[in-house]
Protein backbone atom coordinates (compact mmCIF):
# COMPACT_ATOMS: atom_id res chain seq x y z
CA UNK A 1 0.00 0.00 0.00
CA UNK A 2 1.22 3.51 -0.82
CA UNK A 3 0.12 7.02 0.05
CA UNK A 4 0.68 10.33 -1.75
CA UNK A 5 -0.13 13.79 -0.44
CA UNK A 6 0.78 17.33 -1.39
CA UNK A 7 3.10 19.34 0.85
CA UNK A 8 0.26 21.65 1.94
CA UNK A 9 -1.68 18.76 3.50
CA UNK A 10 -1.62 17.86 7.21
CA UNK A 11 -2.99 14.67 8.79
CA UNK A 12 -3.78 13.60 12.33
CA UNK A 13 -4.10 10.19 13.98
CA UNK A 14 -7.17 9.36 11.91
CA UNK A 15 -4.79 8.59 9.03
CA UNK A 16 -3.28 5.56 10.77
CA UNK A 17 -6.77 4.31 11.65
CA UNK A 18 -7.93 4.62 8.05
CA UNK A 19 -4.79 2.92 6.75
CA UNK A 20 -5.29 -0.03 9.10
CA UNK A 21 -8.74 -0.60 7.57
CA UNK A 22 -7.69 -0.09 3.95
CA UNK A 23 -4.76 -2.49 4.28
CA UNK A 24 -7.23 -5.34 4.74
CA UNK A 25 -8.96 -4.68 1.42
CA UNK A 26 -7.83 -6.79 -1.56
CA UNK A 27 -6.15 -4.80 -4.32
CA UNK A 28 -6.43 -3.03 -6.63
CA UNK A 29 -8.14 0.07 -5.29
CA UNK A 30 -7.70 3.83 -5.09
CA UNK A 31 -8.79 6.00 -2.16
CA UNK A 32 -8.95 9.73 -1.53
CA UNK A 33 -10.56 12.19 0.86
CA UNK A 34 -12.17 15.58 0.71
CA UNK A 35 -10.06 18.24 2.34
CA UNK A 36 -10.90 20.75 5.04
CA UNK A 37 -9.47 24.14 4.06
CA UNK A 38 -8.04 26.55 6.63
CA UNK A 39 -6.10 29.80 6.48
CA UNK A 40 -2.33 29.42 6.39
CA UNK A 41 -1.07 28.61 9.89
CA UNK A 42 0.19 31.73 11.64
CA UNK A 43 1.13 30.18 14.96
CA UNK A 44 4.38 28.65 16.20
CA UNK A 45 5.94 25.54 14.75
CA UNK A 46 3.93 22.47 15.69
CA UNK A 47 6.32 20.48 17.85
CA UNK A 48 4.20 19.10 20.68
CA UNK A 49 1.09 16.95 20.69
CA UNK A 50 -0.78 19.80 22.38
CA UNK A 51 0.12 22.23 19.59
CA UNK A 52 -1.03 19.76 16.96
CA UNK A 53 -4.25 19.21 18.89
CA UNK A 54 -4.90 22.96 19.00
CA UNK A 55 -4.27 23.26 15.29
CA UNK A 56 -6.77 20.54 14.38
CA UNK A 57 -9.33 21.94 16.81
CA UNK A 58 -9.10 25.30 15.05
CA UNK A 59 -9.40 23.55 11.69
CA UNK A 60 -12.51 21.70 12.81
CA UNK A 61 -14.19 24.82 14.18
CA UNK A 62 -13.08 27.37 11.59
CA UNK A 63 -12.38 25.35 8.46
CA UNK A 64 -14.61 24.74 5.47
CA UNK A 65 -14.99 21.89 3.02
CA UNK A 66 -12.94 22.13 -0.12
CA UNK A 67 -14.36 21.62 -3.59
CA UNK A 68 -15.30 18.08 -4.49
CA UNK A 69 -12.88 18.04 -7.42
CA UNK A 70 -9.85 19.29 -5.45
CA UNK A 71 -7.94 16.24 -4.20
CA UNK A 72 -4.51 16.43 -2.61
CA UNK A 73 -4.16 12.94 -1.17
CA UNK A 74 -4.34 9.42 -2.58
CA UNK A 75 -3.95 6.01 -1.03
CA UNK A 76 -3.67 3.02 -3.33
CA UNK A 77 -2.61 -0.56 -3.75
CA UNK A 78 -1.97 -2.70 -6.80
CA UNK A 79 -2.01 0.21 -9.26
CA UNK A 80 0.38 1.32 -11.99
CA UNK A 81 0.43 4.88 -13.31
CA UNK A 82 2.66 4.32 -16.34
CA UNK A 83 -0.07 5.74 -18.59
CA UNK A 84 -0.30 9.00 -16.65
CA UNK A 85 -0.08 12.03 -18.98
CA UNK A 86 2.77 14.55 -18.46
CA UNK A 87 0.83 16.91 -16.19
CA UNK A 88 2.36 20.17 -14.98
CA UNK A 89 3.21 20.12 -11.28
CA UNK A 90 1.23 22.54 -9.15
CA UNK A 91 -1.74 22.75 -11.49
CA UNK A 92 -5.14 21.08 -11.43
CA UNK A 93 -6.51 18.22 -13.45
CA UNK A 94 -4.07 15.45 -12.61
CA UNK A 95 -6.00 14.42 -9.48
CA UNK A 96 -9.24 14.23 -11.46
CA UNK A 97 -7.46 12.03 -14.00
CA UNK A 98 -6.56 9.65 -11.16
CA UNK A 99 -10.23 9.08 -10.42
CA UNK A 100 -11.26 8.91 -14.07
CA UNK A 101 -8.48 6.55 -15.12
CA UNK A 102 -9.32 4.00 -12.48
CA UNK A 103 -13.09 4.19 -12.88
CA UNK A 104 -12.88 3.39 -16.60
CA UNK A 105 -10.66 0.43 -15.73
CA UNK A 106 -13.31 -0.91 -13.36
CA UNK A 107 -11.16 -0.32 -10.27
CA UNK A 108 -12.91 0.58 -7.02
CA UNK A 109 -12.49 4.17 -5.85
CA UNK A 110 -13.03 4.72 -2.12
CA UNK A 111 -14.10 7.99 -0.53
CA UNK A 112 -12.54 8.04 2.94
CA UNK A 113 -13.59 11.59 3.85
CA UNK A 114 -15.75 10.52 6.78
CA UNK A 115 -12.92 8.71 8.60
CA UNK A 116 -9.76 10.46 7.41
CA UNK A 117 -9.21 14.08 8.45
CA UNK A 118 -7.35 16.01 5.78
CA UNK A 119 -6.39 19.65 6.37
CA UNK A 120 -5.35 21.87 3.50
CA UNK A 121 -3.53 25.11 4.29
CA UNK A 122 -4.95 27.64 1.87
CA UNK A 123 -2.55 29.55 -0.35
CA UNK A 124 -2.62 31.70 -3.43
CA UNK A 125 -1.80 30.76 -7.00
CA UNK A 126 0.31 33.74 -7.95
CA UNK A 127 3.09 31.32 -8.93
CA UNK A 128 1.07 30.30 -11.99
CA UNK A 129 1.49 32.58 -14.98
CA UNK A 130 -1.67 33.58 -16.79
CA UNK A 131 -4.17 33.36 -13.92
CA UNK A 132 -6.51 36.35 -13.75
CA UNK A 133 -6.09 36.70 -9.98
CA UNK A 134 -4.02 35.34 -7.08
CA UNK A 135 -6.84 33.08 -5.92
CA UNK A 136 -7.95 31.89 -9.37
CA UNK A 137 -6.78 28.95 -11.43
CA UNK A 138 -7.91 29.85 -14.93
CA UNK A 139 -4.69 30.45 -16.84
CA UNK A 140 -3.12 28.65 -19.77
CA UNK A 141 -1.18 26.23 -17.55
CA UNK A 142 -4.37 25.08 -15.85
CA UNK A 143 -6.07 24.66 -19.22
CA UNK A 144 -3.08 22.67 -20.47
CA UNK A 145 -3.52 20.14 -17.65
CA UNK A 146 -7.26 19.95 -18.23
CA UNK A 147 -6.59 19.33 -21.91
CA UNK A 148 -4.46 16.33 -21.01
CA UNK A 149 -7.39 14.89 -19.08
CA UNK A 150 -9.45 15.00 -22.26
CA UNK A 151 -12.24 17.45 -21.57
CA UNK A 152 -14.46 18.62 -18.73
CA UNK A 153 -16.57 15.47 -18.89
CA UNK A 154 -13.52 13.52 -17.71
CA UNK A 155 -12.76 15.73 -14.68
CA UNK A 156 -13.88 13.05 -12.23
CA UNK A 157 -13.97 13.58 -8.46
CA UNK A 158 -15.15 11.95 -5.24
CA UNK A 159 -18.73 12.07 -6.46
CA UNK A 160 -17.62 9.22 -8.76
CA UNK A 161 -16.35 7.06 -5.89
CA UNK A 162 -17.81 3.55 -5.84
CA UNK A 163 -17.26 2.92 -2.12
CA UNK A 164 -16.85 4.88 1.09
CA UNK A 165 -15.07 4.34 4.37
CA UNK A 166 -17.32 5.27 7.27
CA UNK A 167 -17.04 4.28 10.94
CA UNK A 168 -14.22 1.88 10.18
CA UNK A 169 -16.07 -0.03 7.45
CA UNK A 170 -15.77 0.12 3.67
CA UNK A 171 -19.14 -0.19 1.97
CA UNK A 172 -20.49 0.32 -1.56
CA UNK A 173 -22.07 3.71 -2.16
CA UNK A 174 -25.75 3.73 -3.05
CA UNK A 175 -26.68 7.38 -3.23
CA UNK A 176 -28.30 9.54 -5.89
CA UNK A 177 -25.04 11.16 -6.91
CA UNK A 178 -23.34 7.92 -7.92
CA UNK A 179 -26.22 6.90 -10.20
CA UNK A 180 -25.80 10.11 -12.16
CA UNK A 181 -22.01 9.83 -12.28
CA UNK A 182 -22.17 6.20 -13.43
CA UNK A 183 -24.39 7.29 -16.29
CA UNK A 184 -21.83 9.92 -17.27
CA UNK A 185 -19.11 7.28 -17.07
CA UNK A 186 -21.09 5.08 -19.44
CA UNK A 187 -21.36 7.98 -21.90
CA UNK A 188 -17.61 8.52 -21.73
CA UNK A 189 -16.78 4.85 -22.26
CA UNK A 190 -19.18 4.38 -25.18
CA UNK A 191 -19.03 7.59 -27.27
CA UNK A 192 -20.29 5.75 -30.37
CA UNK A 193 -23.65 5.30 -28.68
CA UNK A 194 -24.32 9.05 -28.69
CA UNK A 195 -26.27 8.75 -31.95
CA UNK A 196 -29.27 7.50 -29.97
CA UNK A 197 -28.43 8.69 -26.47
CA UNK A 198 -28.10 12.44 -27.13
CA UNK A 199 -31.49 12.76 -28.91
CA UNK A 200 -33.08 10.89 -26.03
CA UNK A 201 -31.45 13.21 -23.53
CA UNK A 202 -32.78 16.25 -25.40
CA UNK A 203 -36.30 14.87 -25.12
CA UNK A 204 -35.93 14.40 -21.37
CA UNK A 205 -33.80 17.52 -20.86
CA UNK A 206 -35.95 19.02 -18.03
CA UNK A 207 -35.73 15.78 -16.06
CA UNK A 208 -32.02 15.44 -16.81
CA UNK A 209 -31.38 19.01 -15.64
CA UNK A 210 -33.20 18.46 -12.34
CA UNK A 211 -31.31 15.20 -11.84
CA UNK A 212 -27.97 16.92 -12.43
CA UNK A 213 -28.92 19.78 -10.08
CA UNK A 214 -29.80 17.33 -7.34
CA UNK A 215 -26.51 15.51 -7.88
CA UNK A 216 -24.44 18.69 -7.60
CA UNK A 217 -26.31 19.71 -4.44
CA UNK A 218 -25.65 16.31 -2.87
CA UNK A 219 -21.96 16.55 -3.65
CA UNK A 220 -21.59 20.12 -2.36
CA UNK A 221 -20.56 19.56 1.23
CA UNK A 222 -20.24 23.31 1.73
CA UNK A 223 -24.03 23.37 2.06
CA UNK A 224 -23.93 20.99 5.00
CA UNK A 225 -24.31 22.34 8.51
CA UNK A 226 -22.51 19.48 10.21
CA UNK A 227 -19.11 20.14 11.71
CA UNK A 228 -15.96 18.89 10.07
CA UNK A 229 -15.89 15.26 11.32
CA UNK A 230 -12.38 15.09 12.70
CA UNK A 231 -11.74 11.92 14.64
Amino acid sequence: MAIYLNSDILLNDSASEAVSVLEKIPSPWLASARRCCVAAWQGPALHSKEQWGKFFTQAREGGHWGEVYSLDIFLFRGLCFADMPPFLIGHGGWDNWMIYSNRIKGINVIDVSADLSVVHCDHGYSYAKGNTGPTRRDGALEKYNQGLVGGEEKLFHLGHATHELRNGTVQPRRNWSLRMRNLQLWETCFPKQRWWWLPLRRVFHPIWKRWLTRTIQEENWKCRTTRIPFR
